[in-house]
C-alpha cells in the first residue's frame, strides 16, 4: 500500500521567495549496462561524475540571477551510485553552497547492499516500507534522493525508491526492481508571507505507471487531498526526473492534462503548479536528437503570456510535440536535447500583479551550459537564440555536403575544404544574420515566421547556400561569409563582388526576390538561383533583369538591376561535376560576369 508522507522543511528554516525560484536542470548523456542491476557503464562513470560536478558548478554560478539556485535537478540514473552521492554531499557541505536549497536526483541501480549503505549515511531517511530489510537479494533499487541544506547549514537526505517499473526494468531475466512504498511531499514556506509551499518528485515512469489500480500521481494527489481535510492545499512544484527515450509520447503527455484537471482531488490546488520534466540527453554533445532530451517547465496557468520565440526554449507544439498535446498549457520546452545544463528562473504565477505589470513569461534568464571543453555556439553559458540553435543543428548533418553528394567529382577535395570554412563562418553568425541569410535564400519563408516553425524549405535553403559557396570555393575564389547585404563577399582575382544564393519555385521568382532586395547591396551582385526542378538557366530564357540597361560594376541608383548577374545553380553544378581543374568552373562564372 503506497503512503504519502509530508516532510516539514519549514521547521528547518527552508523558505523560498514568492516571486520565483532559481533552477538548474542537468541533462547529461548516459549509457547503461545490460545486466541487473541497471547501472551506468563502468567506462562512462568518470565522465558522469564530471558532468555531475559541472552541473553543481552551474548551480553555484546563479546565471538565472536569483539569489541562489533553489532547486538543482538531476535526471533519473544521472548519479553514479554511492560515488555520485558523495560528490553531491561534498558540494552541499561546502561553505559556498547556500542554505535553504534543494537537490533532487536519480541514483542508478543499487544492490540491496549499496542501498543499505546509502541509508546508513547520517541524516538519511527512508520510510518503514522502504528499509533495506524490505529489499531482497534478488532485487535492486532505482531511487530519487532529495537533499536539503537547511538554514543552519545541515544537509539532510530523503530516499524515495521508484514505485512502478518501466518495461526495461520489468522485462528482466535474473533480478527485479524493488517497488517503493512511499511518496514524499515536502513543505517549505514562502519567505515573504509564510504561506506553505509544497513540492514532490516522481521518478520517470512513476508519472504514467500504476500501483493499486491507480496512477502513481493520483495516489500522490489523493494523499494530499486526504491530509487537507476541510482546507485547501497547494502543490507548487512537481518534479519528474527522467531517463525517457520518448518524452513527448502520447501516453506521457496525456497525463499532464489529466494531472491538471481540478475536478478530481479538488482540495489540492494545481492551477499554478509548476511541472518540471528533467530528462537525460539524446547525444553526448549539443545537437539534434531523435530521442531523450526535451526537458521542459510546464504550467496550466493562463496567467503567463505565451512568448513568440524566446532564446533557449520554445513553446512546444509541432514539430517538437506531435499533435500539440499541451496546447492549453504554457510549455517552456528547451530546444537543446544534447548534453548540457540548463539554468533558469521560474516565476510564481501567484505573485504576478494585475494589469500590464503582470505580463510575464513563466521562464526567464534561461541559459545553456556545456558538459565538455568543446566550444559550441549552442552551449555558450548564456541564452541561445533559436536561429543559432537551428542553423548549427542543420550544419551538423555531414551527408548533405557537396563532397559527400558527389564524391567522384575531381574537385571534391577542394569543395570539402571550402565547405569546412563556410560551415565555420555560418556557425559564427549572429542570430539576426542567420535569419537574414535564410530569408535571402528562401523565397517562401515569411519574415515574421518563428524560427521554431522553420522546416524543409529553410533546410534546403541552407543547403543551397553551402553548396553554392562550396563550388565557388572549389574554383579558387576567396570568400567572407557575413549575411549582411548578401550571403558572402567573394573575390575573383583582385575583383570583389557580393553573392546571394536564392531558392525559389521558378527562376523568375528568384529574380523578383533579388530585385526587391537589390537596393541593399553595393557593387556587383552575383545571384545563384535554383528552381524547384533544379533546371538549367540560360540567357536565352530571359529574366526580369533584361529590362535593365546592362551589367555594370556599380549599382545605378535609377537602375537597381544594373550590377546584378545571375547563374543557374544547375549550370554551376554541372560545371563543377565535370571540371578537371578550378579554371573549368571559373569559365562558367566569367561567362556570366561578361
Amino acid at each position: 500500500m503506497v503512503s504519502v508522507v509530508e516532510i516539514d522543511l519549514a521547521v528547518l528554516g527552508v523558505r523560498f521567495p514568492r516571486s520565483g525560484v532559481g533552477m538548474v536542470l542537468s541533462q547529461p548523456h548516459i549509457k547503461f549496462t545490460l545486466d541487473e542491476p541497471i547501472v551506468l557503464r563502468p567506462e562512462s562513470k568518470h565522465k558522469c561524475l564530471q558532468d555531475l560536478q559541472s552541473a553543481l558548478n552551474v548551480s553555484l554560478g546563479r546565471h538565472h540571477r536569483a539569489d541562489r539556485t533553489h532547486f538543482t535537478v538531476l535526471p533519473e540514473d544521472a548519479i553514479p551510485g554511492l560515488e555520485g552521492v558523495t560528490v553531491i554531499d561534498q558540494a552541499l557541505a561546502g561553505n559556498d553552497w547556500p542554505s535553504a536549497t534543494v537537490v533532487i536526483g536519480g541514483v542508478d541501480g543499487l544492490t540491496n547492499t549499496s542501498y543499505a549503505q546509502l541509508l546508513q549515511l547520517a541524516n538519511t531517511t527512508a520510510s518503514a516500507g522502504n528499509t533495506p530489510a524490505a529489499v531482497t537479494a534478488q532485487q535492486w533499487v532505482n531511487c530519487v534522493v532529495t537533499w536539503v541544506k537547511d538554514a543552519q547549514g545541515q544537509v539532510h537526505r530523503w530516499v524515495q525508491p521508484k514505485l512502478s517499473p518501466a518495461w526495461v526494468e520489468l522485462n528482466r531475466s535474473h533480478q527485479t526492481m524493488f517497488q517503493g512504498e512511499t511518496i514524499y511531499v515536502f513543505k517549505a514556506s514562502c519567505a515573504d508571507t509564510g504561506v506553505p509551499l509544497r513540492f514532490a518528485s516522481l521518478l520517470c515512469y512513476d508519472w504514467v505507471g500504476e500501483r493499486d489500480g491507480r496512477r502513481v500521481w493520483e495516489l500522490l494527489l489523493d494523499g494530499i487531498n486526504t491530509a487537507a481535510q476541510d482546507a485547501y492545499l497547494t502543490l507548487d512544484w512537481m518534479f519528474v526526473p527522467q531517463c525517457n527515450p520518448v518524452p513527448s509520447h502520447a501516453s506521457f503527455m496525456s497525463q499532464v492534462t489529466n494531472f491538471y484537471q481540478q475536478g478530481q482531488f479538488a482540495k489540492v490546488l494545481r492551477d499554478d503548479t509548476c511541472l518540471v520534466m528533467a530528462n537525460v540527453a539524446g547525444r553526448d554533445e549539443p545537437g539534434k536528437c531523435d530521442s531523450f532530451g526535451q526537458s521542459a517547465v510546464i504550467f496550466a496557468s493562463q496567467k503567463f503570456v505565451k512568448p513568440n520565440c524566446m532564446p533557449t526554449y520554445c513553446n512546444g507544439g509541432a514539430p517538437f510535440r506531435a499533435g500539440n498535446p499541451l496546447e492549453s498549457c504554457r510549455d517552456a520546452l528547451f530546444r537543446e536535447s544534447g548534453a548540457c545544463v540548463h539554468s533558469l528562473l521560474v516565476r510564481n504565477p501567484k505573485a504576478l500583479p494585475l494589469g500590464a505589470a503582470g505580463r510575464r513569461v513563466a521562464v526567464e534568464n534561461a541559459t545553456v551550459h556545456p558538459l565538455s571543453d568543446k566550444v559550441d555556439p549552442r552551449t555558450p553559458g548564456a541564452g541561445v537564440a533559436a536561429e543559432v540553435k537551428w542553423v548549427n543543428d542543420e550544419l551538423d548533418e555531414p551527408t548533405r555536403a557537396l563532397s559527400k553528394l558527389f564524391p567522384e567529382a575531381p574537385l571534391a577535395a577542394a569543395a570539402k575544404t571550402a565547405h569546412e570554412g563556410i560551415d565555420l563562418g555560418i556557425r559564427e553568425l549572429q542570430p539576426h544574420a542567420v535569419r537574414h541569410a535564410v530569408l535571402m535564400a528562401s523565397v517562401n519563408t515569411k519574415s515574421e515566421e518563428s524560427v521554431d516553425k522553420w522546416a524543409d524549405a529553410e533546410c534546403k535553403a541552407v543547403d543551397h547556400i553551402l553548396n553554392s559557396l562550396s563550388i565557388l570555393g572549389a574554383a579558387g575564389m576567396a570568400m567572407y561569409v557575413h549575411a549582411a547585404s548578401a550571403h558572402a563577399t567573394v573575390r575573383r582575382d583582385h575583383a570583389e563582388m557580393e553573392m546571394v544564393a536564392v531558392l525559389a519555385n521558378r527562376h523568375e521568382d528568384a529574380d523578383k526576390h533579388v530585385r526587391d532586395m537589390a537596393p541593399c547591396h553595393r557593387g556587383r551582385l552575383l545571384v545563384i538561383s535554383r528552381d524547384a526542378e533544379n533546371t538549367l538557366w540560360g540567357k536565352e530564357f530571359g529574366s526580369i533583369f533584361d529590362k535593365f540597361s546592362g551589367a555594370t560594376e556599380e549599382v545605378n541608383i535609377t537602375d537597381p538591376g544594373s550590377a546584378i548577374v545571375r547563374i543557374g545553380y544547375q549550370n554551376l553544378l554541372r560545371a563543377y561535376r565535370t571540371a578537371q581543374a578550378p579554371a573549368d568552373v571559373l569559365g562558367v562564372i566569367d561567362a556570366a560576369l561578361n
